[in-house]
Formats: C-alpha cells, sequence, structure tokens
C-alpha cells in the first residue's frame, strides 16, 4: 500500500486471519469501538458482528495500541495514528511558523482518526485540513478517505465501497471554519474517487455499492448558531437518515452529546441504565447537551417547544444515493443511539445498517 498523504503517516495492521463474517453494517463510535448490531432506536447491544467500526479522538499511541490489540481479533485491516506532526507552514503565507493570522500550524497530536475493517483496504488517503484555529489547530484533525472491497461477482468484477472519516473544528462562533473544511472534505473526495476509479461505462471492473462519510462534525441540526453548517452543500449530495431538513430533525432522532456534569451519575453508569434514562423525554433533558442561547428564558422554553428534550446531534453517518452501480440502491434498515459505552466518553455512538439492493434482485 502506498503512502496516506503528503508529510503524513499511519499504521496498517494485517492478521494472517481471513475476514470470516459477510458485509452486514457500519458504525460510527466516538473515542472507542462499539461492538454493536444497528438498530432503529437506542440500544444496548454487544456481542452482534459488524464489518467496520470507526473511532475518532484516539490522540494517545498508547491507547491506539491498546484498543488496536482489543479489536484485532475481529478486523483484520487495522488503520490507526493518521496524521502530521512538527511545522506544516501556515495556511496562506506557507511559511515554517507556528501561528499566522490565528492559524496554529504546528501539529502536536496526529488526527485521532481510527479505522477497523474485515475486508481488505484497497486504497487510502488523508488529508490534513489546512484552517485549523486556536488549541484546535493544534491537532492535525483532517479527513480519511478509504476504498474497501467487500466482494466480486462470477465475473470477477469487485464489488467495493467508499468511506470517509473525519473531525471537524470544536470551537464555538467559527462555523465559517467548518464550511470551509466541508468544502476541501468534498474537493477532496472527489478527487480520490476519480484517482482510484479503475472502471469505465464500457468496460467496468468495479460496482460501487456504497459511499459513506461519518464522523463528529461538531455542529448540530437545531442550534440557531449552526444554521450555515446546516444548509451546507454537503447534505445534498449525502443523504443524512436523522433529519427531514435544514433545522429539523426526524422525530425519533435524538443527541449524541451528552452532558459532563452527569456523566459519573449512577442513572447512566451502565450501558442499561442510560438506555432507559434516555428512552425518556425527561431523562434526555436532564444528561444530554442542548444548544445554548443568548437568552435563557427563550433557551429553556425552546427546549420544550422546540427540541422536545432531544438535544445536540453532532455525531453523523451520511450516505450517498447517487455515484453507485448503474440500477443500485442503498438503503438504511436500521440506524441505532448506542449506550454501549457509557461512563467512557461523552458521546453516543451511532450505527447504521445499509442495504444495497441491485437491478437483478428486482426484476
Amino acid at each position: 500500500m502506498g503512502p496516506v498523504g503528503p508529510r503524513s503517516k499511519s499504521t496498517l495492521i494485517r492478521p494472517p486471519i481471513p475476514p470470516s463474517a459477510q458485509p452486514a453494517s457500519a458504525a460510527w463510535c466516538h473515542h472507542r469501538a462499539a461492538t454493536a448490531w444497528p438498530g432503529p432506536s437506542l440500544a444496548a447491544l454487544r456481542g452482534r458482528p459488524l464489518w467496520n467500526t470507526r473511532a475518532m479522538e484516539v490522540f494517545d499511541k498508547r491507547a491506539a495500541t491498546k484498543l488496536k490489540d482489543q479489536l484485532h481479533g475481529y478486523f483484520e485491516y487495522i488503520l490507526y495514528d493518521v496524521g502530521v506532526y512538527g511545522c506544516q507552514g501556515c495556511y496562506g503565507c506557507q511559511s515554517c511558523c507556528c501561528c499566522c493570522q490565528g492559524r496554529c500550524s504546528f501539529k502536536c497530536l496526529n488526527s485521532g482518526l481510527f479505522f477497523a475493517s474485515r475486508y481488505p483496504i484497497m486504497d487510502v488517503a488523508y488529508h490534513c485540513y489546512t484552517n485549523g484555529k486556536g488549541t484546535d489547530g493544534l491537532a492535525s484533525k483532517g479527513a480519511l478517505f478509504l476504498k474497501v472491497q467487500v466482494g466480486s461477482t462470477l465475473q470477477d468484477q469487485r464489488i467495493v465501497g467508499y468511506i470517509t472519516c473525519t473531525h471537524l473544528h470544536a470551537l464555538e462562533d467559527d462555523s465559517a471554519v467548518r464550511c470551509e473544511q466541508l468544502d476541501m472534505l468534498q474537493d477532496w473526495l472527489a478527487d480520490f474517487r476519480k484517482s482510484t476509479s479503475s472502471s469505465s461505462t464500457a468496460n467496468p471492473e468495479e460496482l460501487v455499492a456504497f459511499d459513506i462519510v461519518c464522523g463528529d462534525l461538531n455542529f448540530d441540526n437545531c442550534s440557531s448558531d449552526d444554521k450555515l453548517e446546516q444548509q451546507h452543500s454537503l447534505f445534498t449530495r449525502y443523504k443524512d437518515p436523522c433529519r427531514l431538513g435544514p433545522g429539523e430533525e426526524k422525530p425519533w432522532a435524538i443527541g449524541t452529546l451528552l452532558d459532563t456534569d452527569g456523566l459519573n451519575d449512577e442513572d447512566v453508569s451502565t450501558p442499561d441504565n442510560l438506555q432507559k434514562v434516555l428512552e425518556s423525554e425527561e431523562g434526555r433533558r436532564e444528561y444530554l447537551a442542548f444548544p445554548t442561547s443568548k437568552s435563557p428564558g427563550a433557551c429553556q422554553k425552546g427546549r420544550k417547544d422546540v427540541l422536545k428534550g432531544n438535544g445536540r446531534r453532532i455525531d453523523y453517518m451520511l450516505y450517498a444515493e447517487e455515484g453507485l452501480c448503474p440500477d443500485w440502491k442503498a438503503e438504511v434498515e436500521e440506524f441505532s443511539f448506542v449506550t454501549q459505552l457509557s461512563g467512557l466518553t461523552d458521546h453516543l455512538p451511532v450505527a447504521m445498517r445499509l442495504m444495497v439492493s441491485t437491478g437483478e434482485e428486482e426484476a
């Protein structure tokens, strides 16, 4: 496998054990990997198979190594320690200094992105966002692009899928920075698909089954302060299973960011307890983070009348309906908010089961 990208590094683990499960589901997790089969609602599930998982904020190399060792028996391909280090040159002036116009160029942490799969990684690329600001710019946050092979046809055509993992700028009041990063992500993804495609209309060597974008985007679909991101063109290219439109969530969607004040409460100390709490509107109001407001009174009213206790959902799994093999269709069969990692993270992992139907199956 070639290099991940210019001035970048990563580690790919390939144990000799071949994959033993068929592609069934994909999961996005925050901080650590959740072994959960996706379902249509809250779930405290464990011990079910999945074919790939992604994690983030795995900045510490020792933690990454331990996580890799724990997942090694389940996934044949593991990619971790992805990022760049040291002085990278400032965005705009391209000089090798530590900071220019508030944009930090020195990277002391990797991207924190972590990917594990049962199926072969055919191509991979990583790009570091060039507009990081303040303390958030000290980490080499970026986007990890992967092409995996999940099967083949009787005619020896490869069945492949594209997965993009990312972690956007976290600082508040920086909507423009996040939108710039989403612009970069879309451009990089288009280049990645073009450079890794080996098919033509006349001679299709590969059949694209899915195209997924996932990660902590650090904005939600209900905060008035996040309107700019909510209307980004990414959501016209990729579909969000949890939203009806900009600023409007589906009734069953809940926030994925927990209120840190209650993380150690006994009521949410186990997966089953957290699931039980979050199934009630009162529990969600108490333990989920909600959008802030300059008017405290309006904020409280907004929680009751607008948000209905659902909280901030900043962790996403998006899928494309276009750009796949002709006559093939991707649909979400199950979507879950997983409570398995209660007490270990301030985010709720999310999981999705994506089913792909072909024209032959419908005929």
